[in-house]
């Protein structure tokens, strides 16, 4: 048996689970795709990243990232996670020179990485930057696109914002 080809599918029904937000069953997914392949990066970085949307685990959700880090220094999407888990930790500094880092390596027309920098920026008192990144991110077409529009509405001391 290829046991690489078997933690990516175990990865890819991890992935379904997080979508559907059925978190138990993605995480013991996840976990049997590292048994797996332990150095299978998109696992690494995607389980590290939902661990750090739930605000759990936060410790080894670094320590999974910095692995993918080491496999892929220069990827944009790790390098969004890593700041996003010191994000969490309230690093805010260090998160900041991270996701400047993913959006110099091509990150800069990813809507999600820009709600988070907007994010990050906020919590070191630079709302209007912050505001600037969150209107990008919806510009180019971010998911869910409410929550963003929120924050502006909360920055700007306003009800009558809606996507354009």
């Amino acid at each position: 048996l290829d046991y690489v080809q078997i933690s990516v599918f175990l990865s890819a029904i991890a992935d379904i689970y997080q979508f559907q937000d059925k978190k138990e069953e993605s995480y013991a997914y996840y976990e049997q795709a590292l048994e797996k392949n332990p150095e299978n990066a998109l696992t690494l970085n995607n389980y590290a990243y939902a661990l750090s949307e739930e605000g759990i685990e936060l410790a080894r959700a670094e320590q999974m990232i910095k692995k993918c880090l080491t496999l892929r220094p220069e990827e944009s999407s790790f390098l969004d996670t890593y700041a996003w888990i010191l994000y969490k930790q309230g690093y805010y500094n260090l998160a900041r020179t991270y996701i400047e880092e993913a959006i110099r390596n091509d990150g800069s027309r990813n809507p999600e990485i820009l709600n988070h920098y907007g994010d990050i920026l906020l919590k070191l008192e630079e709302p209007a930057k912050a505001v600037e990144m969150w209107e990008e991110s919806i510009k180019l077409n971010i998911d869910d696109p409410e929550p963003v529009l929120e924050k502006i509405r909360k920055q700007k001391n306003t009800d009558e914002l809606e996507v354009e």
